[in-house]
């Protein structure tokens, strides 16, 4: 059966350009970060282009497969629309050197069309963060560096130290953490805060994720010009201060442009009352799944994404992401997050769903970053099976919201959402799994050691 899949989906797919002989692998990434571009991004938002690299013109034959494979889901698969479904399924291939070769295959993608990221959207300010970290290229500063969070505008959390910390003390590092293995909002927001809005977004724009906008906090709720203003900051080595970063504001508003920002036909307000009329998602958070997808290559696998689209990062940050995407939470011991709270696979939504009582698989690591809020659930990974050789990216978006009331909280995440994740993640997995390849991948490269807990 799958000899027969493969001849489906091999017809539909497309691949990447070659790479050229300088292109660096994860085997060669450079030892210190280059130089940062120049300024000069505009500052207005701009305008999202249609889908490119991504977009497969003979998506049917992807269609075809899922379909056929995910037969308790037709409902779903069969309108789409509905649900705003997207997926994007990202096949890898190596040569003789290990150098990959991407070839992408898509459903419903439509770079345009909002959703709400959720957490998602903590992956771009994380990595930011730490490519800010090299573009400042401070002595003795770095993404362990002791940190104090002032506040500048009432909305703002300061944070002076956090003694559940390793040290009692907050830095980058730890905010990444947090953020990225437990989706930790407030230590997000201040990833946010220190790379500034305006910065965060002309740098990114300027890479090529034009559809990326980081409006608001996560942890504190501030009204959209008020999230324009990121708290002032200092960096500490011992007991001196070597960076102060002031209070900044962001001088351009910035928001939403693409379609459908105006959802369900009432919505919840803040305060509880129920409005008739749609909520408004102009202002809110978003990133195209085509961006996020990218993005999630660009720190797995630089190689298989354009240069423009690479971020600045040190070989030893790239490591460290792969750490924080990886770990489970209950891995995490500073610190520790523990059951019936947390379980290992929580958030690992495109292979195990919400089943608290799954076992690991003992050989596969998921490294992803999830989303899941106002019926929006969202993931993107990548997928390594270190003793079957197996590995692929995978991407998906879905909505679900039974009486279409926004911020109503009558969402399907465990009936319909979670469940078609976890099928979807498993038939893309078995299919890879049984591919037959001229070239098996080296991808000791990706393992890592857990079990210190740091």
């Amino acid at each position: 059966m799958f000899i027969w899949l493969f001849s489906l989906l091999g017809w539909g797919w497309i691949a990447c350009p070659a790479l050229a002989q300088d292109e660096p692998t994860e085997y060669d990434l450079p030892k210190s970060a280059k130089p940062a571009a120049k300024p000069g991004t505009p500052a207005t938002p701009p305008a999202q282009a249609k889908p490119k690299g991504l977009h497969n013109p003979h998506s049917a034959a992807f269609a075809q497969f899922l379909l056929k494979q995910l037969p308790q889901w037709q409902e779903i698969m069969t309108n789409p629309a509905k649900y705003r479904l997207q997926i994007i399924f990202t096949q890898v291939n190596r040569d003789k050197n290990n150098r990959p070769s991407l070839r992408h295959h898509t459903f419903q993608l439509d770079t345009l069309q909002y959703f709400y990221p959720a957490s998602a959207i903590k992956l771009p300010v994380a990595i930011m963060a730490l490519e800010k970290l090299n573009e400042l290229n401070i002595p003795k500063l770095s993404k362990y560096s002791r940190l104090v969070v002032g506040k500048g505008q009432a909305c703002q959390l300061p944070d002076p130290g956090n003694p559940r910390y390793p040290g009692g003390y907050s830095s980058i590092a730890q905010y990444i953490k947090t953020a990225l293995v437990v989706s930790d909002n407030v230590d997000f927001d201040h990833l946010f805060e220190f790379c500034g809005q305006q910065w965060l977004h002309e740098k990114l724009w300027a890479k090529g994720y034009k559809s990326v906008r980081v409006l608001h906090r996560l942890g504190s709720y501030c009204m959209p010009d008020e999230n324009r203003y990121t708290n002032p900051m200092t960096f500490y080595e011992q007991d001196s201060a070597i960076y102060k970063q002031p209070l900044v504001r962001n001088p351009h508003t910035y928001r939403n442009t693409g379609k459908r920002l105006f959802m369900g036909k009432a919505r919840i307000e803040p305060d509880g009352r129920k409005v008739n009329g749609p909520a408004d998602f102009t202002y809110r958070n978003h990133v195209s799944l085509k961006d996020l997808h990218e993005m999630m290559i660009a720190v797995m696998m630089p190689a298989g994404i354009s240069r423009g689209k690479r971020f600045n990062l040190k070989a030893d940050d790239y490591k460290f992401l792969h750490r924080y995407l990886s770990m489970y939470p209950t891995e995490l011991r500073s610190p520790a997050y523990e059951p019936p709270e947390w379980w290992p696979l929580k958030m690992k939504y495109l292979y195990y769903g919400a089943d608290k009582d799954a076992e690991p698989h003992p050989e596969l690591r998921i490294f992803n970053k999830v989303g899941m809020a106002i019926g929006f659930l969202t993931d993107t990974a990548y997928f390594v099976d270190f003793e079957n050789k197996v590995e692929f990216f995978l991407s998906a978006t879905f909505y679900t919201n039974t009486d279409d009331v926004a911020f109503g909280g009558a969402y399907e995440f465990e009936g319909k959402a979670l469940p078609f994740f976890r099928d979807l993640g498993n038939v893309l997995y078995n299919f890879e799994r049984e591919r037959v390849k001229k070239v098996l991948p080296r991808l000791n490269f990706y393992q890592q050691n857990y079990s210190d807990g740091y």
